[in-house]
């Protein structure tokens, strides 16, 4: 039997395929691989942490469930990657079957490095943090090892549509989708498997859904989401938007060439703006109103 690989981001999504594999093949025959960007939200480490446990059948350590509650906050990075990496060492201890895997920086660390600030057509964020690593570790098996696992359901099978081929010849799947090359196989929709898992596990949904935002990494930054997105990462968490908001500027300040992510037409007319336009011109004006401009991180797998 392969085992399946989990490509286990922190997200809600990806707790509920790593659970119903493990359901199915026993979670020795699971291998739970997160790559931490180093500036996922907070609550985020605490979704993993007890996600781990549960699916893993183990009664949940306090003591490494408090280390999510004590991490510096992202303008200190050097403090936050020490104290994620012994996060990251203390549960690779514990369970055998997770992997934490990190690149060392964060987005804007990539971004200074590679003079260039992604966008949505071109995301050297998650190439260098998120797809080269995973594709690296999963050389270190074969085709008939193991299957690839990610968390995405049956609204995002477009998403698992495009992904297939580009980790050819390993298989790529999603329990909450239909088989890329069996249609009569068996999946389980999302709307059935979600509430089974919180209600069994008693652990409480990643607060970024609870907000409204659709997904849950990078902290609820991406440089591939839209104006919604970002008006509700003001509305609802504005230090973190002071803090991406103010990154943006230093990057403009010492790269020049760098160009903003962030894009609005107006009278047929494309204009790109940082955030602190955005902000100044539309979110503290009233200007923005919300309607279907989310967006957001398609780009991890």
């Amino acid at each position: 039997m392969k085992k399946s690989l989990v490509l286990f981001s922190g997200g809600l999504g990806s707790a509920l395929s790593g659970w119903l594999e493990a359901l199915k093949k026993g979670s020795d025959n699971c291998i739970f691989y997160f790559n931490d960007t180093l500036i996922e939200d907070d609550d985020l480490y605490r979704f993993l942490v007890e996600s781990l446990f549960f699916i893993n059948n183990e009664t949940l350590d306090k003591d490494i469930l408090d280390l999510t509650n004590e991490l510096p906050w992202y303008d200190h990075p050097d403090e936050r990657k020490k104290a994620l990496l012994n996060l990251g060492s203390r549960l690779t201890d514990r369970f055998d079957n997770f992997v934490y895997d990190t690149d060392g920086r964060n987005p804007w660390q990539v971004f200074f490095d590679e003079s260039f600030l992604s966008n949505s057509r071109i995301d050297t964020c998650s190439k260098v943090l998120k797809r080269q690593r995973a594709q690296r570790f999963i050389k270190k098996f074969k085709p008939d090892q193991i299957e690839i696992v990610t968390g995405f359901d049956w609204s995002e099978v477009d998403r698992l549509e495009r992904a297939y081929p580009n980790w050819q010849p390993f298989k790529l799947l999603s329990p909450m989708c239909p088989d890329m090359d069996d249609a009569d196989k068996p999946w389980v929709a999302r709307s059935i498997v979600e509430p089974l898992f919180l209600s069994r596990s008693l652990i409480k949904k990643p607060l970024a859904y609870d907000q409204g935002f659709t997904h849950n990494n990078c902290g609820k930054f991406c440089v591939k989401a839209g104006l919604d997105h970002f008006y509700l990462l003001w509305k609802t968490d504005l230090r973190t938007y002071t803090f991406h908001e103010e990154k943006q500027e230093w990057l403009h300040r010492v790269k020049p060439k760098t160009k903003p992510f962030l894009k609005k037409t107006t009278n047929k007319v494309l204009r790109y703006l940082t955030l602190r336009e955005f902000r100044i011109e539309y979110l503290e004006t009233g200007l923005h109103l919300p309607g279907y401009d989310f967006g957001g991180c398609v780009c991890a797998v």
